[in-house]
């Protein structure tokens, strides 16, 4: 990946950090997951959705975690 991210896509990235269970994975409400499709670039994140209830899961994959440890420094 070559492009930046914009602050959308970096906003959503901790998020779902932040929302993380203990495998990894985070929530994403039904608002939220057509961005989250579109936007999150595949190699940081795996999305899968939507479910029943229109909400989806999303977590980070290893890069999506190395950006954000690396985030700190920057």
């Amino acid at each position: 990946m070559t492009q930046k991210l914009d602050a959308g896509q970096r906003n959503l990235i901790s998020l779902i950090r932040k929302g993380q269970d203990a495998e990894g994975w985070a929530r994403v409400s039904h608002l939220v997951l057509p961005f989250a499709k579109d936007r999150l670039p595949a190699e940081l994140a795996e999305i899968e959705g939507p479910f029943e209830d229109g909400a989806g899961r999303a977590r980070l994959t290893e890069k999506g975690n190395a950006l954000l440890d690396l985030a700190v420094y920057f």
